[in-house]
């Protein structure tokens, strides 16, 4: 009896160890490590937690602070920052925007995806009312909003314009000789039409320019006007727009075959480049020389 308890207990003691080791090893192996400032640039930023150092350009970490439920997903989305590498200064001044370039900060699109907004109406959990949310001017909702792309284009100094300046002002945009439009899927008639004016457009994220919004300023909200399967099922564009890439492109996030390719006013990304913009110097200088 004392030699079969001793076996048991043998036996379970290297069943702990198998899962010790294999913890150890997961964390080796695993991009995700959590609770680990490790970098001088960020020491005084107590809430800020590494999510992530194998991208070949840039940190990734997250505000362990704050998250965003997203009501596509029913999850919540941690809010991520990029910190440069000190070491790669050399290769950030090659891919650093030294033209008249302008970013479009999505502000619109990542408003519509907070909760009781766009997407609650979309999976019915609210009615209408929903297809109305106030805009946020600081608001991200991670990779829904290419938060992450717009961190990167404002590090390499491209200016940023917000979809309600365009809005206000479309002619803004022609004290510049090229426009980069993220992840704008919720975009006025007027935001719009200035883009298709513009000669030199890049389409970073595929699922641009998909829906039509009414923009109200006074109070500052979005209204859903048309597409996205709205006012019916079989509206998918809003715009009816010639140069619509949605699918499949969306849903390509590891960008291995990426290219541009040309259209009418200017070019396109074939692929959804969320994390791929913080590996890619190749993606980052093509997109200068456009």
């Amino acid at each position: 009896m004392l030699t079969k308890n001793n076996n048991i207990k043998k036996y379970l003691l290297g069943i702990i160890i198998i899962i010790i080791i294999v913890y150890y090893v997961s964390l080796e192996i695993n991009p995700y490590k959590y609770n680990k400032l490790t970098l001088e640039d960020i020491r005084n930023h107590d809430n800020l937690t590494l999510f992530s150092d194998r991208f070949d350009l840039f940190y990734l970490y997250y505000d362990n602070t704050q998250s965003m439920f997203n009501s596509n997903t029913s999850e919540n989305w941690l809010i991520t920052q990029i910190f440069p590498k000190s070491e790669l200064e050399e290769i950030y001044n090659k891919i650093r925007n030294d033209q008249k370039s302008v970013v479009i900060n999505p502000i619109f699109t990542a408003s519509a995806y907070y909760s009781n907004g766009f997407y609650d109406y979309y999976n019915g959990n609210c009615d209408e009312t929903c297809l109305t949310v106030t805009i946020r001017d600081n608001a991200t909702s991670a990779s829904t909003s290419s938060h992450v792309g717009l961190q990167v284009l404002k590090f390499l100094q491209y200016d940023i314009l917000n979809d309600s300046e365009i809005h206000m002002n479309p002619n803004i945009l022609n004290n510049y000789d090229k426009i980069i439009v993220l992840h704008n899927e919720y975009v006025t008639m007027k935001m719009f039409n200035a883009f298709e004016n513009h000669p030199n457009v890049v389409y970073l994220y595929p699922n641009a320019l998909y829906a039509e919004v009414n923009y109200n300023e006074i109070k500052n909200t979005i209204t859903l006007i048309r597409g996205h399967g709205y006012p019916n099922s079989n509206i998918t564009n809003g715009f009816n727009w010639e140069n619509e890439n949605t699918h499949p492109y969306e849903f390509d996030n590891k960008c291995e075959n990426w290219q541009f390719y040309e259209i009418n006013n200017g070019w396109m990304l074939n692929c959804y480049p969320e994390r791929f913009i913080m590996n890619s110097f190749e993606l980052l200088e093509a997109l200068k020389d456009l």
